[in-house]
């Protein structure tokens, strides 16, 4: 179905984390029935990943720290440190969190959602959802992909062209140290130092994307989709009362049943991921915008290939917000609708029928202590608006 649609689209997503570090998480190679499964002792073997990924996360924010405290730093470039010294450690936080640490909540909601699929669309034609199908393999294509295969090259060049660029390894070595010990020791650490940061950024930028759209937007879009079956079985011509209140039934028993999906969802997401997700996304097109636009004001946009990073960055972040966010709002309006609707056909001669359906709560994919609703991606692109216009006051001194 919805999920099981993009099952290849994953296979090779967790194919190429698989280069850098065996991801946890992987699929049957069976095509009937489709499951998630978790490899055994993984925790324990990725015990060197967690501790490189820590220590250079720590490396990242310490050395942003330092450098913003030197004199004579402009704008934009303290804008570019803060930019790498906050996203990089969130992105690493958001990728161990669903891969690492809740890969068993992860596949169990995965799960859940594949067997779920299967029994509501039992009935349904493939033709009829083979729109949705291309939809969500589409997001997958243009936004997961380009993430994987740009985010580690255009990260890796940077490195490479700009080798002392702050805050990365690079910045912390200097020909003039001591254990550099001249021009050779000075090429071979920043070779050392630009390796290993492209590795991360592989494993990063690979991991990341499958946690966003191969997991979260997917998962949300099946919710999503899963909804809009269940509220189309009342537009079903019903020859009585009788079958009506039939339908009601199972309409109530499928979301009833969702929700326990909802529950497992929110168990997943809701303590790191999404609020880092959010953070994320909005930092990202803050601080990217500001630097993109910027450039491009000062006429340097294309003289320099970070530049260039920072706009597909502001654009990426844009789309990302937008999915993410419009598609968890959808799921609780369409929720909201469906409720309404069975409360409106529940005959007056079932009045249990009409308690359960009251009793009944909308979906709420949550982050923290709040829910996503349809209005919340324009919230967060106002927010990101407002302090990248802000940010441009205060660089031209208003």
């Amino acid at each position: 179905m919805i999920l099981s649609s993009i099952s290849d689209l994953t296979r090779f997503q967790i194919k190429l984390i698989s280069y850098s570090v065996p991801c946890p998480i992987f699929l049957s190679l069976k095509k009937n029935p489709i499951l998630y499964k978790i490899r055994d002792k993984s925790q324990h073997s990725n015990r060197i990943l967690f501790i490189v990924l820590a220590s250079f996360s720590i490396f990242l924010s310490s050395s942003a720290t330092y450098h913003l405290t030197r004199p004579n730093l402009d704008t934009v470039t303290k804008a570019s440190i803060i930019f790498f010294g906050a996203i990089v450690p969130i992105a690493i936080s958001m990728t161990v969190s669903i891969l690492h640490v809740n890969a068993e909540n992860c596949v169990t909601m995965l799960n859940f959602i594949l067997i779920y699929e299967q029994v509501v669309f039992r009935t349904r034609g493939s033709g009829q959802i083979r729109i949705y199908q291309n939809i969500m393999k589409g997001i997958v294509t243009l936004l997961a992909l380009p993430g994987t295969i740009l985010g580690p090259v255009f990260l890796t060049l940077i490195n490479i062209l700009e080798p002392g660029r702050a805050p990365f390894i690079g910045s912390a070595i200097q020909p003039d140290m001591v254990w550099v010990g001249g021009g050779g020791g000075y090429f071979m650490g920043h070779f050392a130092a630009i390796m290993l940061q492209g590795w991360i950024y592989y494993w990063l930028s690979s991991g990341l994307s499958m946690a966003i759209f191969n997991i979260f937007i997917a998962s949300i879009f099946s919710m999503l989709v899963c909804l809009i079956e269940i509220k189309s079985w009342t537009k079903l011509n019903a020859i009585s009362k009788f079958s009506l209140a039939s339908i009601l039934r199972k309409q109530l028993e499928k979301y009833n049943e969702l929700r326990i999906i909802e529950s497992q969802t929110n168990a997943t997401f809701r303590a790191v991921f999404l609020p880092c997700i959010v953070l994320l996304f909005a930092v990202a097109n803050i601080l990217s915008s500001f630097i993109s636009i910027s450039c491009l004001r000062d006429g340097t946009l294309f003289h320099n290939f970070g530049h260039l990073y920072f706009l597909f960055i502001s654009l990426e972040s844009y789309l990302g917000s937008f999915c993410f966010g419009t598609l968890s709002g959808k799921v609780n309006k369409v929720s909201i609708k469906l409720l309404r609707g069975l409360g409106k056909h529940s005959v007056a001669d079932y009045p249990a029928l009409r308690e359960k359906i009251g009793a009944c709560a909308p979906i709420r994919i949550r982050f923290g202590n709040n829910f996503f609703t349809i209005l919340t991606p324009l919230v967060i692109i106002g927010v990101c608006v407002k302090w990248t216009v802000k940010l441009l006051l205060i660089k031209m001194g208003c």
